[in-house]
């Protein structure tokens, strides 16, 4: 089963366009830490899955040749994970090829609600619970979001291992984490800065330090920090195990 981080970045990207920090400026001087807004894309048994739809899909799936898609899993309303959901409405009118669209029931109605539309053409699924693909179970599992209230994420299993992508939460409980956050094989986990400096009834997404406490507790084989904001440098040395993703970065899940 293998990944491939179309974007890594937050909400904002990398470089923010008025910024002139020091990870914007390196960014823009030598791309290193250069980020689209998070998607992923997942290939098993011979189909590919997108897991979020940014405003930057169209150039991602040029930028990696992809051509088709079997389904699409969203984790949440916010437009950097659905503003381009309208490419993915363009390839089933134009190409006339079936894609289910995988929205937790909560945010689905969110989505709906801002583009009305889409049912039109794309097959828009509310997904309460979990669902199987391609030998793969997908489950969903709504997390805190801070000041942006809840967002989802997902826990995939096959072959007896499991994965989580979680790119946005925030004060995840201990029972959550015990519940989805054990036994993986890899976490994907999304950290907008180092240290976070703003005040907490502003946060939205854990910052590095705190979610390194996360991955001590869960202990996974191996995490990916994504989402990245311009907060984090991604060449600043991690702990073993531990890595940040980078636009383009293709890995083997297991």
């Amino acid at each position: 089963m293998r990944l491939t981080f179309l974007g890594s970045g937050d909400s904002q990207g990398v470089p923010r366009w008025w910024c002139d920090c020091a990870v914007c400026a390196e960014a823009r001087a030598t791309g290193r830490n250069c980020r689209d807004r998070p998607a992923l894309l997942l290939e098993r048994a011979g189909t590919r899955t997108l897991i979020d739809a940014p405003p930057e899909l169209r150039r991602q799936l040029v930028a990696h040749d992809v051509r088709s898609l079997d389904a699409a899993f969203l984790t949440h309303s916010h437009n950097d994970h659905v503003g381009g959901v309208v490419d993915l409405y363009d390839f089933v009118r134009w190409t006339g090829a079936a894609l289910p669209v995988f929205v937790p029931a909560r945010s689905h109605g969110m989505l709906l609600e801002r583009y009305p539309w889409l049912p039109t053409r794309l097959d828009v699924r509310s997904l309460d619970d979990c669902v199987e693909r391609s030998g793969l179970r997908w489950t969903s599992f709504e997390v805190p979001h801070g000041a942006n209230g809840f967002a989802y994420a997902y826990r995939l299993e096959a072959d007896g291992r499991a994965l989580v992508y979680m790119p946005d939460s925030l004060d995840v409980p201990e029972a959550l984490q015990d519940e989805r956050l054990r036994d993986l094989e890899l976490l994907v986990l999304g950290t907008s800065f180092w240290r976070e400096e703003a005040p907490r009834e502003q946060r939205s997404v854990l910052d590095v330090e705190e979610a390194l406490r996360l991955t001590a507790r869960v202990r996974p084989r191996r995490t990916i920090f994504t989402h990245l904001g311009h907060g984090v440098d991604r060449d600043r040395p991690l702990p073993a195990g531990h890595e940040f993703a980078r636009d383009g970065m293709v890995v083997d899940a297991w």
